[in-house]
């Protein structure tokens, strides 16, 4: 990949933080003491979520939120009431794999990277795993491992899917 499209690709990703974090985070708001930008327009906080044990990410498809833990995938309404929970991930996976990471929402289905995390010395068997939105069951996975770095998060943009590592600037 070209450094511009990693660029990209690293701008896309810190805008979508960004602009979780307006909309969710009530200590963020539009003023100088603040340092936003004004000139970006007003932003007013529409709700804030309770503790939604998201230690991972988070993703819509802008009916529902979809939360990231490191061992689970819950499905949420706006109201932050459940909908769904999978606590069977890694059964379903298979292969030794005990960590996800922060996926995405896309076309109906979620895309989350998945290994076998032990630390950031020692971490294998990376795959991008796909559950089914509507029901969060398990479609399948593919194996990236042979990328050679860890996955922490995953974006699909464009029906192509761009993994970033926690441990490196890599994506």
């Amino acid at each position: 990949m070209v450094r511009n499209e990693s660029v990209l690709i690293e701008m896309i990703f810190l805008a979508e933080i960004v602009i979780f974090l307006l909309i969710l985070s009530p200590q963020i708001g539009v003023s100088e003491e603040n340092n936003i930008d004004p000139d970006v327009g007003q932003y007013e906080l529409v709700q804030q979520s309770p503790d939604i044990n998201a230690h991972q990410g988070i993703t819509t498809d802008e009916t529902y939120f979809y939360l990231f833990h490191t061992d689970f995938i819950k499905k949420v309404d706006k109201n932050w009431n459940e909908i769904d929970i999978n606590r069977n991930v890694f059964s379903e996976i298979g292969g030794g794999i005990n960590h996800l990471g922060d996926g995405d929402y896309h076309n109906g289905k979620l895309y989350i990277p998945v290994e076998y995390w032990d630390n950031h010395n020692n971490f294998r068997s990376q795959h991008i795993a796909i559950w089914d939105a509507s029901d969060l069951s398990y479609i399948g996975k593919y194996d990236i491992s042979a990328q050679g770095h860890e996955v922490a998060g995953v974006t699909v943009s464009n029906d192509q899917v761009f993994v970033v590592s926690f441990y490196d600037s890599k994506i």
